[in-house]
């Protein structure tokens, strides 16, 4: 049994396996949040040599970058994955622990990357959805996995700027989430 191992920064999974339980893996019909049935707890994957390409590909970004020690999944009950674009960060939350990512200091650290900007955020807890802008947090009410974000960012108006958040559902339709007023930088 392997694990991945970061050589530059010289991490490893170790024994976690938060992303064998909060990932979806289509090709083993396993649903986010469940625990694959493949894991041998405190040691990994069962059947690493022949896992399918979605656990071949994940690498988790607290394993890739130097993401503080508390964003170890393990420990934060949470895994942080960025997607093929480099820009969206995604936030998921165990439900063992389902308000951890509201708590320090992983509510701070997420509010700073929202504020410097470099990654769009999402953060998703056991039947919820969040976008995280600097200003407030936007609950995507009602959001089904079928469901794709395909813009958030700010409607400009006069002198003010609004968080904004498009979803388009699967049965064609779209919904638009809007935060507060908040004066232009």
């Amino acid at each position: 049994m392997t694990q991945r191992t970061d050589v530059v920064r010289g991490r490893d999974c170790g024994g976690c396996t938060m992303c064998c339980k909060l990932l979806g893996v289509p090709e083993l019909q396993k649903p986010m949040g469940v625990s694959c049935p493949h894991v041998i707890n405190g040691r990994g994957c069962g059947i690493y040599e022949r896992r399918p390409h979605p656990c071949r590909a994940f690498e988790c970004l607290w394993l890739m970058t130097d993401m503080e020690d508390h964003w170890k999944p393990d420990r934060s009950k949470m895994v942080v994955a960025g997607d093929e674009t480099g820009t969206l960060v995604s936030i998921i939350v165990d439900s063992g622990d389902p308000d951890a990512w509201t708590r320090n200091p992983f509510y701070s650290d997420i509010k700073a990357w929202a504020r410097r900007g470099l990654w769009r955020i999402e953060v998703l807890p056991p039947g919820q959805s969040w976008i995280i802008f600097p200003e407030e947090d936007l609950l995507i009410e009602g959001r089904r996995p079928d469901d794709l974000i395909v813009s958030f960012g700010y409607k400009r108006h006069a002198s003010t700027r609004q968080p904004a958040v498009s979803v388009h559902h699967g049965d064609g339709s779209v919904t638009e989430v809007l935060g507060g007023h908040y004066p232009l930088q």
